[in-house]
């Protein structure tokens, strides 16, 4: 059974109101994610904090349904700090 994008999307957002979501099927099977999220909510958090709060709205999905979770979070202003140039 997987997971599909819709869902995961509306999981997070649901709990994450303002998060921009970007999404990869690493292997194509619906089982194995790259998962990058970022929100203000997450001024302020750590990483283990940001990463808690992004399993906390997957719930059980993320240990039943998904095998495996690449995962990046950040807010946005630690996102543009993270690019190259200007």
């Amino acid at each position: 059974m997987k997971l599909d994008p819709a869902t995961i999307e509306a999981l997070i957002t649901q709990s994450i109101p303002d998060a921009q979501l970007y999404m990869e099927d690493i292997r194509g099977d619906g089982r194995h994610l790259a998962l990058s999220v970022i929100s203000s909510s997450f001024e302020g958090l750590t990483l283990l904090q940001q990463h808690q709060t992004v399993y906390s709205a997957l719930g059980m999905h993320a240990a039943v349904i998904v095998e495996s979770i690449t995962l990046y979070t950040a807010a946005p202003v630690s996102a543009c700090r993270t690019g190259t140039g200007g």
